[in-house]
């Protein structure tokens, strides 16, 4: 039964075509933000609970799209995915999310394939963040090894596809098509449910999808951002209020295993790429960091540090660090592209 308490309207009414197709090739199309991937959740178990779907895999040009697939699995849908290997089948998980680089590994491309041949296998794809090409010839050969299989493809804006992929109508047809475009935006209080679920929510995938870009990001945004690319390195994160936070916005830990537990204090300063970070301010976070007993105070900039700070950075490297707006470009294209 469609929960019609976390859906819309349109994406009740996608989950119920979409529930009764048998094309082997489907698009789903909606606005950024819309809940694209909440409806394909809700979908994708309604196709585990009829039965005419087996296993399900979700496939993404970010790991950061598939980490948050594989974390945010509806916890009430018969979709299970394996914590401790999303990226693999195993008789306790029905579930995998993959991106496009990890299907180079061979475990990983073998265990897609396998459970292609057996059929009952519904590909999602995620058209935004790889080549249209690719995406076509992984389709494909899903399709290919079985006839029981289903490719549903999500997309911004409808495309152009190969003829081998057109149906009977328009030429940018990828089989049978879903089109919604609400007219107004999910309302503020549906968006804080959808969060949950929606990784088009987070700001790395509105910079990811060029809805935004790094300087039209406001402050707390930036704090979020940084929040984000810690916790998709695997960090267990604290985001500070934002408020006479003591000089530290977001606090990060992980177990580093023999080596022991690792805390680090970030600071974060949205500037304009001219106003530079002077030393007052990482003399500042040294003081934070050595009253909060921590490991490392790092300052995170979307300009850069003056030459004193650099050189107080570069004394204390053990203690202090520095992303400016150089290494926060480098840092947020390897996660995306990771």
């Amino acid at each position: 039964m469609i929960d019609r308490d976390l859906l819309n309207e349109w994406q009740c009414n996608f989950v119920a075509e979409f529930s009764s197709s048998t094309s082997p090739r489907n698009t789903l199309i909606a606005g950024p933000g819309q809940g694209k991937t909440v409806a394909c959740l809700h979908a994708a178990a309604e196709k585990m609970k009829s039965g005419n779907t087996k296993k399900i895999a979700f496939l993404s040009g970010y790991r950061l799209t598939a980490d948050l697939w594989a974390k945010n699995y509806l916890p009430t849908s018969p979709i299970v995915v394996d914590q401790q290997s999303p990226t693999m089948f195993s008789e306790s998980s029905n579930s995998v999310a993959l991106t496009f680089k990890s299907l180079e590994q061979r475990e990983t491309h073998d265990s897609l394939l396998k459970q292609a041949s057996s059929g009952g296998l519904l590909l999602i794809v995620e058209r935004e963040g790889f080549s249209e090409s690719r995406i076509f010839e992984i389709s494909e050969n899903i399709l290919d090894l079985n006839a029981t299989n289903q490719i549903l493809l999500i997309s911004d804006t409808p495309g152009t596809y190969p003829s081998s992929w057109k149906h009977l109508g328009p030429s940018h047809s990828f089989g049978r098509e879903f089109i919604f475009e609400p007219e107004t935006l999910i309302l503020p209080s549906t968006q804080i449910r959808l969060a949950e679920y929606s990784p088009s929510l987070t700001i790395l995938s509105k910079l990811q999808k060029r809805i935004q870009t790094l300087d039209q990001l406001d402050w707390r945004e930036f704090e979020i951002l940084i929040s984000e690319l810690l916790a998709s390195d695997g960090y267990e994160i604290e985001l500070m209020r934002g408020t006479k936070d003591g000089g530290m916005d977001v606090v990060a830990t992980k177990d580093l295993g023999e080596t022991g537990m690792f805390k680090a204090l970030w600071q974060a300063k949205k500037n304009n790429i001219t106003r530079k970070v002077g030393l007052s301010t990482i003399r500042e976070l040294a003081d934070v960091r050595n009253e909060e007993k921590a490991n490392k105070g790092i300052i995170v900039t979307t300009s850069f540090l003056t030459r004193d700070a650099l050189k107080r950075v570069e004394r204390d490297r053990y203690w202090l660090g520095k992303v400016d707006n150089n290494d926060l470009k480098v840092w947020i294209d390897r996660k995306l592209r990771e």
